[in-house]
């Protein structure tokens, strides 16, 4: 059976949600954003999201993140959020490499 982070790696890429909004956060401090000008006001604006988001998965995908969420006794959203971001931030730091 393929592993949980071989299926999440393969999940295709979604809108942008809260930890998009984190890292745009982090790149605003990082750069000189005045350079960007209104393109960088326009790109934030879409990014803008309510934090909310529904998402299609295959059933035992679902299944084994339920179980993982129940070993860990806390909710699929919290499994859901912390396997997220720990995906983004690897991302993060290969693109900064």
């Amino acid at each position: 059976m393929e592993s949980l982070e071989k299926r999440i790696a393969s999940i295709p890429e979604v809108e942008p949600d809260e930890v998009d909004l984190l890292m745009l956060k982090q790149i605003e401090e990082d750069l000189d954003c005045k350079e960007m000008g209104a393109n960088w006001e326009d790109y934030k604006k879409q990014l803008a999201r309510s934090g909310k988001l529904s998402l299609r998965l295959p059933k035992e995908l679902h299944w084994e993140i339920a179980e993982a969420a129940e070993e860990e006794d806390t909710s699929i959203n919290q499994i859901i959020v912390y396997l997220l971001s720990k995906a983004m931030g690897e991302r993060k730091a290969l693109l900064h490499k």
